[in-house]
């Protein structure tokens, strides 16, 4: 045998050496194992649910696992299924002991106003608005206890008790937010 077909077949060797070593510490690090541990007989007929079996030799396990059945057939009797706001009053209500937690529902706007927007205009930096009959600027105020907060080419913004009102010339209906949203203006 020649010096060049001894060295090809010492590296195809070797690497394949390494070939295989290098696939059974990636088979076994990623593909699944055997169960290690020893069987545990269970009855059927004492089991509590159709899939979950009770380990009686591992008490915190016993009480997690008996807690999310119990959640799972409180679900299956709702016609509705889960609450999406329940994790909400349980956070809120760990987060102050004692103090149970009740999440309010928000606070209706109070009625918009029946005004009747005819015109605006500026005069140098200043906006107004034609409302009833009434030449007004911003900071001025309107029937009902509410504020002329705003003018602008095609439109005025009321304010009242936390709620405004932006009323457009032609269009009769307010748009009505709570202020501070960020989708306000």
């Amino acid at each position: 045998m020649d010096n060049r077909r001894k060295k090809v077949l010492i590296v195809l060797c070797v690497g394949g050496g390494i070939l295989v070593w290098r696939l059974y510490v990636v088979g076994t690090k990623y593909l699944p194992h055997g169960a290690q541990a020893s069987p545990v007989a269970v009855d059927p007929s004492s089991a509590p649910g159709p899939t979950m079996a009770i380990d009686t030799r591992i008490p915190a396990v016993n009480s997690i696992l008996e807690g999310r059945l119990a959640m799972q057939r409180t679900i299956a009797e709702k016609p509705w299924g889960r609450n999406p706001f329940d994790r909400i009053k349980r956070k809120a209500a760990a987060a102050t002991p004692g103090i149970e937690a009740t999440i309010e529902p928000p606070r209706a706007a109070p009625p918009a106003p029946t005004i009747e927007l005819t015109g605006v205009s500026h005069s140098g930096d200043v906006w107004l608005a034609a409302i009833n009959g009434a030449i007004l600027r911003a900071g001025d105020s309107v029937e009902g206890g509410f504020t002329l907060r705003r003018v602008t080419g095609d439109s005025v913004t009321l304010e009242s008790q936390g709620w405004g009102y932006r009323y457009k010339l032609g269009r009769a209906p307010p748009r009505i937010w709570k202020l501070g949203e960020s989708n306000a203006e």
